[in-house]
């Protein structure tokens, strides 16, 4: 029964001051759609990054006029690299009908070439674990010893500016999340503090008539988690309406970068929303509990 009457409490002081507490909700939301931003922005930043790992090759052109020997010397030597999962061999006719492929109706442009221009190459994938910046060094490393080696091309530069991106959103987020944080709390500690000060009356009968520390502050902690909830529903739809009109307008172009569908509002942030939303709400009670006289 405790709880029902902590709720109901909780409920009566939010309706002496509704105009307030939306404030504080409305504020709260605003913090938590901005941490929520900054949490599914990293969330889809850590999965892109993974998936263009997963694709990460080395394309080693060769030389000319390398006899079938040597190239198939190269290619047992490549295989023996730890990192190396796989090796596919490119000639210079088969570089050349990929590329007119690739060119489609304008591929009538080669018509003149009587030379093919294109090297042969050695398309080297990695292995699991090994799909990641230092892989790429390692196995590019050796392949400059190799003689037959011409040129490398790799996605290794671009993986470690974009990881450096990543990382910087990591710092630049938790910043703000900290001062989110401490905004968050800080305006349902004012609410709350507001909403004692409205009931001290109340207050000081019950402490008169025996009741326990607790008895009277749970209905202040219910009302903070509630406030943080409200505020967790209203960035929640904030977010959602957001995540619509991203999928409207850049569907097809996320499709395209990840390679098939994707939750831009995946789960986890819709737990840490609501998560974050009532802890935040609940410390802030504690917060001003803590900062008022003493109610024993």
């Amino acid at each position: 029964m405790r709880p029902l009457y902590f709720i109901g409490k909780a409920a009566a002081g939010m309706r002496n001051a509704p105009l307030i507490n939306l404030l504080a909700a409305v504020n709260i939301a605003l913090s938590l759609t901005l941490f929520g931003g900054f949490l599914v922005g990293l969330i889809n930043a850590n999965r892109l990054a993974e998936r263009l790992e997963s694709r990460l090759e080395v394309v080693a052109y060769l030389k000319e006029r390398i006899s079938t020997e040597s190239l198939a010397g190269i290619e047992d030597e490549i295989k023996r690299f730890q990192e190396v999962r796989e090796v596919v061999y490119i000639s210079k006719e088969d570089a050349l009908t990929s590329l007119k492929k690739g060119l489609a109706e304008d591929s009538s442009i080669l018509d003149g070439i009587e030379v093919n221009p294109l090297p042969a190459s050695f398309i080297i994938k990695l292995r699991d674990g090994f799909q990641n910046s230092a892989g790429i060094k390692g196995v590019t490393a050796r392949l400059r010893g190799i003689d037959s080696v011409d040129e490398l091309q790799y996605g290794g530069q671009w993986l470690e500016r974009f990881s450096a991106i990543i990382s910087i959103i990591k710092f630049g987020g938790a910043a703000l999340g900290v001062i989110l944080i401490l905004s968050t709390m800080l305006i349902v500690s004012n609410t709350i503090r507001f909403t004692i000060q409205t009931r001290m009356d109340e207050i000081e009968v019950m402490r008169l008539v025996g009741a326990t520390p607790l008895f009277i502050r749970g209905p202040f902690f219910i009302e903070g988690a509630i406030l943080g909830t409200m505020g967790a529903i209203l960035a929640y739809g904030a977010m959602a309406a957001a995540k619509g009109f991203i999928e409207y307008n850049l569907g097809n172009e996320l499709k395209l970068l990840f390679g098939g569908d994707i939750d831009i509002l995946p789960y986890q942030a819709i737990i840490g929303l609501f998560t974050f939303g009532m802890a935040f709400g609940l410390f802030g009670s504690v917060i001003s509990l803590w900062r008022f006289p003493k109610i024993d």
